[in-house]
């Protein structure tokens, strides 16, 4: 007989937990549609994590179950898989495709790349820098998918123009540069609201249950002093504890260097106005509180200026006759169309463990005079551990409302709570299956599981440590 999959058992074993809260008598204390939301919750976290179906699949759940168990009519389900941070990676999405469509990534990469100078270090901190700064702006699944084919084309140009580099050296090159690309495709996105899917869910979760609105600048407090101090580490570690290298590059690899961006010619047309376009929509994200004092612009919000800037590629024109900077058919094969289901069920799936007081109800199961610091450095332990096995956005969907709650039970700012779960939520660095830029970098072939392992053990305690501190000491003061 064959055995079971992790898949299948992740299948019956969701079910099997379905039923069986089904089924239990109502504790005295929680309504009859919390113990429903509970059976709900559990069903589609055991599905998340096992990866039983789909995790966009398991995501539509909340549209079949809430109205089937007389929870919530399915008007009220479904307006939370079209709220405002879905826009706002929406906008963020079609500029990031854009830029790959003509090449900008590559431009910006290279051009970085220039003033490296010729030794290996230097060069993998000029990739780790360029992953950091593009995972701001778009989505780090994008960043590492843009930067990936052009660390395996500088691995092949280190190869074939260093003639004494040892094989030991040469394989410490190759992982320091795939592994800096992915972590700092994750650490960059960290930084702002539209870095990665966290922070949106976040943004939205405060806006809608805390009255918080968390703006651009905002989040850049928040998010930017964790990239800052953690890329440098990481860069230290990659570099000189788990796979030092010291070589320099050679004269004719740097003339390489300058021929692919040579190759590249000069700056296109579309290029230009790609940039344009982004640098518009950041500078008014960043400006965005100024701008909404001026007349008449007082209906701009982070997600209508990543849309304007989104849809003007669609009337923008290229060189090329009849064609545009982006068009619908660019979107079909390269927006993340999961993503935006995802998102939504986990806000769907958020507003009832709130509104049928499940999530009150768990909260109080934890003793009101525990310290909050231990309650805080458990979350980031938990976490930490949890996300290295599930997807980043489902590990802060299913655990973010109970969190919450866990604040306001404790009497203390929810975000003081919320914000470290979402932070360390994007900081998974060992494992593949931990975040999609590990996921992508793993699929080249290039790093082994082992050396990733090897990798991200040493940074994720930094992360759990450096994250803690940031929880107790700083955070208070700028929320």
């Amino acid at each position: 007989m064959n055995s079971l999959s992790p898949k299948k058992i992740g299948f019956w074993l969701g079910l099997g937990v379905f039923f069986l809260i089904y089924f239990l008598p109502n504790p005295s204390d929680l309504s009859t549609e919390g113990k429903l939301t509970a059976a709900i919750f559990l069903l589609m976290g055991v599905w998340w994590a096992t990866e039983a179906m789909p995790l966009y699949a398991t995501a539509l759940l909340p549209l079949i179950f809430f109205p089937l168990l007389g929870i919530d009519p399915i008007g009220i389900v479904s307006k939370e898989y079209m709220n405002k941070v879905q826009f706002l990676f929406a906008g963020g999405f079609m500029i990031g495709i854009a830029m790959q469509k003509w090449n900008l990534h590559k431009r910006i990469a290279l051009n970085i790349l220039k003033f490296s100078g010729l030794k290996a270090k230097n060069i993998v901190a000029a990739f780790m820098l360029t992953s950091a700064i593009l995972s701001m702006w778009v989505m780090n699944t994008s960043t590492a998918i843009m930067l990936l084919p052009i660390g395996i084309s500088v691995i092949g140009v280190i190869n074939e123009t260093v003639k004494d580099i040892l094989p030991r050296e040469s394989k410490n090159f190759q992982f320091s540069l795939l592994l800096g690309i992915a972590y700092s495709a994750s650490l960059g996105g960290i930084s702002t609201p539209i870095g990665t899917s966290p922070n949106g869910y976040l943004i939205q979760y405060a806006n809608d249950n805390f009255n918080q609105d968390i703006g651009f600048i905002s989040w850049l407090a928040i998010g930017l002093p964790v990239t800052l101090v953690m890329i440098p580490i990481v860069w230290f570690i990659l570099t000189s504890l788990i796979f030092p290298i010291n070589f320099k590059a050679s004269p004719e690899t740097s003339e390489k260097l300058k021929q692919m961006l040579k190759d590249l010619g000069k700056m296109t047309n579309e290029q230009k106005k790609v940039a344009v376009i982004f640098s518009i929509t950041a500078f008014c994200w960043i400006f965005r509180k100024v701008l909404d004092d001026l007349p008449g612009l007082d209906f701009l919000e982070d997600a209508v200026i990543a849309m304007i800037g989104g849809i003007s590629l669609f009337f923008v024109s290229s060189s090329s006759k009849n064609e545009y900077l982006l068009s619908w058919e660019d979107l079909q094969e390269k927006f993340p169309w999961g993503l935006i289901f995802l998102f939504g069920g986990g806000m769907a799936l958020a507003y009832e463990v709130n509104s049928t007081g499940l999530a009150f109800w768990l909260a109080n199961l934890i003793p009101s005079d525990i310290s909050p610091i231990f309650v805080i450095a458990l979350i980031i332990f938990i976490v930490l551990l949890l996300t290295e096995l599930t997807s980043n956005l489902t590990t802060t969907i299913t655990f973010m409302p109970v969190i919450a709650s866990v604040g306001l039970n404790l009497d203390i700012n929810p975000l003081l709570v919320t914000l470290p779960l979402t932070i360390v939520a994007s900081c998974a660095f060992m494992l593949p299956v931990a975040t999609p830029p590990n996921s992508i970098i793993f699929a080249s072939n290039l790093v082994p599981v082992q050396q990733m392992v090897r990798a991200g053990i040493f940074i994720n305690l930094i992360s759990f440590v450096y994250i803690l501190l940031l929880s107790v000491f700083y955070y208070p003061l700028v929320i």
